[in-house]
């Protein structure tokens, strides 16, 4: 096994050797939740370590299309994962990084999995918490409460977008969305 079990996003890896690393930070981010479906039913069916191997197959893909988008890991879940993308254009940066690992995932359907994505953009607080023997890395803010939600209300290979993701993207990209209000959210669900 590899012996970097620590994990970190390069944000904060970055500070820590720059020698700036603060216990917080705030920052405007679009965040996206990858979740694979069929990923349960495939560890039922299969020995634990097919099932190692592929979710980390697909995610050492995943992990080229998130860097290729300037975009940094937060963290793993089981068989989703969450990134965050800083800067300008962070939205559709993150727009097309779904839509990329949504293609990059069809490869794999002969494993009976596919992926469904979540994109929100809000001002987000990230800090370590913890005692003095251990801490852990934690975004917060609304944009995470929303992406926990608008994952939910996305179908198999389809992206879901708030609306403050929604109006930074806009119509320009070609895309075939539709509009929805629920519970005081509104979200636009995008076929790649």
């Amino acid at each position: 096994m590899n012996k970097k079990l620590i994990f970190l996003p390069f944000f904060i890896q970055e500070k820590i050797k720059k020698g700036t690393l603060k216990e917080s930070y705030e920052r405007e981010l679009s965040l996206l939740i990858a979740d694979v479906s069929g990923y349960t039913a495939m560890s039922e069916r299969l020995d634990a370590e097919t099932v190692t191997d592929r979710i980390n197959r697909l995610f050492s893909d995943y992990f080229k299309i998130i860097q290729k988008y300037k975009g940094d890991i937060y963290k793993f879940m089981g068989d989703a994962v969450i990134i965050f993308f800083t800067g300008k254009g962070k939205e559709k940066r993150a727009l097309k990084c779904a839509q990329e690992i949504i293609k990059e995932t069809e490869k794999y359907k002969k494993w009976k999995i596919s992926v469904k994505c979540a994109i929100s953009t809000g001002k987000c607080l990230l800090y370590f918490a913890g005692n003095k023997k251990r801490k852990e890395f934690f975004i917060t803010g609304k944009a995470y409460e929303n992406i926990t939600v608008l994952e939910k209300k996305a179908e198999k290979r389809e992206i879901v977008v708030c609306y403050a993701t929604f109006k930074k993207i806009g119509k320009s990209e070609n895309l075939k969305i539709t509009p929805f209000c629920e519970d005081n959210l509104k979200y636009f669900k995008i076929k790649p």
